[in-house]
């Protein structure tokens, strides 16, 4: 289950953002404060001693933005 995340202060309340949970591998989707959309994921993060493999997340972990087009309004990720 995924944790409810805190709007980024540099997110305004009727933008879009989507937190990405790196130990619980969970992705949810806001708009402002109101999750609309959550999804397990599988970031390749090694979670336990049993697991013979560990992928390089290619993406660090902070505050990243995000433009789905050329013009578009940007929306903020949050990767932890």
């Amino acid at each position: 289950m995924a944790r409810p995340a805190t709007r980024p202060e540099q997110v305004m309340p009727w933008e879009r953002w989507i937190d990405v949970d790196l130990e619980l591998q969970t992705l949810v989707a806001y708009e402002g404060d109101v999750p609309v959309y959550a999804t397990l994921i599988s970031s390749g993060k090694k979670g336990s001693e049993e697991e013979s493999f560990l992928t390089t997340p290619f993406v660090p972990e902070g505050w990243h933005g995000v433009n789905a087009h050329e013009g578009a309004p940007g929306s903020m990720v949050v990767i932890h």
